[in-house]
């Protein structure tokens, strides 16, 4: 029998979100949470991983002074705490010549003093993870009482190890130490990025830790976005009996208590796919907005499906005064496309400006075919019209300072099926890392909420309308199609020998792989992209550009 008797304590959870390397920021955030756990008389109050540096600090390691900044912060932290214990993740130095220049630790702070640290024992480095090239593994329990309680420390991946929902990729478990240990809560503090499908992943893993280390599991998660990273909080503590007794909510910032001596407290989730997707693209919209100190963004409208969505998403996250759009036509535009991207501008109530191109694409044709004395390829007249229209749009960004959102999605990137210089430019890749049947999906999710994105934009077969007519299976496979083999392929990892062996169409595939193999160069070079899946195109891929990849 693994369930022991319930614990009558009180625990706050500071789920803040940091900016990397703003020590002196998060130390704010970290003080105002202590104080309010204090006033509210918590036993203790718990950060995410290395919260006064913010997750993952990467090369920023490199600069003593972010390091000496994160420990004299640390210090006063320390100074200033009370009866409420507070655990805090920072960056320790190694005092050892041998081995990684730091620890990433969590120091336990009360009473006015640095009471105990512990330093993460297993340190990641698959997919977006890179610990390993940081830091220095630690190897002993720590343990402390709060409230009339014993709690184990963990550091996110310590607690991802043991075979069971998870892979056993490290040779040793640090939950056996803490099940010897006899604790009754195993504390952990996370950093853990979000994907589709990641909540359910920690759910299940928390009932298979309870029931190992024969204790409640505590979590406390970052939130906010980093770059490409979205981390969507949703700390949680589940009894020892394997209840979840409190949740906290996704994809945002505050200080949540946990009573044990009342009811179970689980604020809502997302109510399916496309509404996680929501959040957290507007999530990362709007802090990868404020992290950078710029409030307004822009983007190319095409009356397209690509375009409408990161419209909406946008307007959603930052405020339809702080939207652009900008309807960039040529003499391939359809009427009906300049129509619905004026309708959805007015719709969602954002700022909207027509630039005529033709006259633009006309000049480059001529000064081409004078310099070159010969006629221009199809391939270069259409993507000419790209690159003009980037180069107005960056235009545009610079003047008015603003961020130029881009639009193209995964199906695309993975095709290459873009310009490069062109459409594949930009600050922020919204929608890189969802297939295009998702794309359609998360359209009609947020239509949900009132029609902004127009029907026609729904029904009209995708077009680059870059010539006479065209549409996006000229060149590529139906979308119904490609999609999931696009899924398979990059999201699972599965050759093209074996999603034949699934029923595809040999032709599809095997036209597929070879635009996919070849596009590597553009992928390299594409704008960073918010990551939604265990395999997006950014910083967990790393993939030569010249190699002889195998099918």
């Amino acid at each position: 029998m693994w369930e022991k008797k319930r614990s009558e304590v009180k625990i706050a959870f500071g789920q803040v979100n940091p900016t990397l390397g703003d020590c002196d920021g998060n130390f704010r955030k970290i003080q105002k949470a202590v104080l309010e756990a204090e006033r509210s008389k918590a036993s203790l109050v718990i950060f995410p991983e290395l919260a006064l540096t913010g997750y993952p600090p990467e090369d920023l390691l490199d600069s003593p002074q972010l390091v000496e900044k994160n420990l004299a912060l640390l210090s006063v932290l320390a100074a200033q705490s009370k009866v409420t214990a507070a655990l805090v993740g920072f960056v320790e130095p190694n005092p050892s010549a041998l081995g990684k220049r730091f620890f990433n630790s969590a120091a336990l702070l009360r009473n006015g003093k640095i009471e105990l640290v512990y330093r993460k024992a297993l340190l990641p480095s698959y997919d977006v993870f890179r610990d390993e090239r940081y830091f220095e593994p630690g190897s002993e329990v720590a343990t402390f009482q709060a409230g009339g309680k014993k709690f184990a420390i963990t550091i996110c991946e310590d607690i991802w190890n043991f075979g069971e929902c998870v892979p056993k990729l490290y040779p040793v478990d640090p939950l056996e130490k803490v099940r010897n240990a006899n604790v009754d809560f195993v504390v952990n503090l996370s950093a853990s990025p979000f994907h589709v499908g990641k909540p359910e992943e920690r759910a299940a893993l928390f009932l298979k830790v309870a029931e190992r280390a024969h204790a409640g599991v505590i979590f406390c998660n970052q939130v906010g976005a980093q770059d490409d990273l979205i981390f969507d909080g949703g700390s949680s503590v589940v009894c020892s009996n394997g209840t979840t007794h409190f949740r906290a909510p996704f994809f945002e910032e505050g200080v949540f208590f946990w009573d044990s001596e009342d009811r179970p407290s689980l604020h809502p989730q997302p109510s399916e796919e496309s509404d996680w997707v929501a959040r957290a693209l507007k999530l990362g919209i709007r802090d990868y907005c404020a992290k950078t100190g710029v409030s307004k963004v822009c983007l190319g409208l095409s009356g397209g499906i690509d375009s409408s969505v990161v419209a909406v998403l946008a307007t959603e996250a930052l405020g339809p005064e702080n939207v652009k759009g900008v309807l960039l036509p040529t003499e391939y535009t359809a009427l009906a496309s300049i129509e619905d991207a004026e309708l959805l501008s007015k719709n969602l109530g954002i700022g909207c400006q027509t630039i005529p191109v033709q006259a633009l694409f006309n000049l480059s044709k001529s000064a081409l075919l004078s310099a070159l004395g010969q006629s221009l390829l199809p391939v270069v007249q259409e993507n000419i019209q790209p690159r003009l229209r980037m180069a107005l749009l960056m235009a545009i960004a610079n003047q008015e300072n603003r961020l130029l959102l881009n639009t193209s999605n995964k199906t695309e990137l993975a095709c290459g099926y873009s310009t490069l210089y062109g459409d594949s430019a930009g600050a922020l890749g919204v929608l890189s890392d969802l297939i295009k049947e998702r794309v359609f999906a998360l359209a009609r999710f947020l239509n949900g909420a009132g029609p902004r994105i127009p029907e026609r934009v729904l029904e009209r077969a995708p077009s680059a309308e870059l010539r006479t007519n065209q549409t996006d299976q000229d060149s590529l496979p139906e979308y119904s199609l490609l999609d999931p083999i696009v899924a398979l392929a990059v999201e699972q990892n599965h050759s093209a020998t074996e999603i034949k062996s699934m029923g595809y169409p040999e032709a599809a595939v095997d036209r597929f792989f070879t635009l996919y193999r070849n596009s590597e160069f553009k992928r390299s070079q594409s704008c960073t992209g918010l990551r939604l899946t265990k395999r997006a195109f950014g910083r967990g891929r790393v993939v030569p550009i010249v190699s002889q990849k195998p099918l």
